[in-house]
């Protein structure tokens, strides 16, 4: 995830985002992270945690996300 307005970047960090519906993600997430020499280059995160604060969406474009990435099931 590099994000910085110069584009020079001395570090990054790789950013699982995943349904939290989907527990093969988050073990998956745990098993790599127990591998990893630095863990502070990996974070994961449900997307749902992701649309739960204000961020870069807009309101409508969070609502149109998740009813296309995380459709209610019946």
């Amino acid at each position: 995830m590099l994000q910085h307005p110069s584009n020079v970047w001395t570090w990054g960090r790789f950013v699982l985002v995943y349904p939290a519906g989907n527990p093969s993600f988050a073990a998956a997430a745990a098993h790599y992270r127990e591998l990893l020499v630095d863990s502070t280059t990996f974070e994961s995160r449900t997307i749902e945690s992701l649309l739960e604060v204000p961020g870069p969406l807009r309101p409508e474009a969070v609502g149109v996300f998740r009813e296309r990435y995380l459709p209610v099931r019946e």
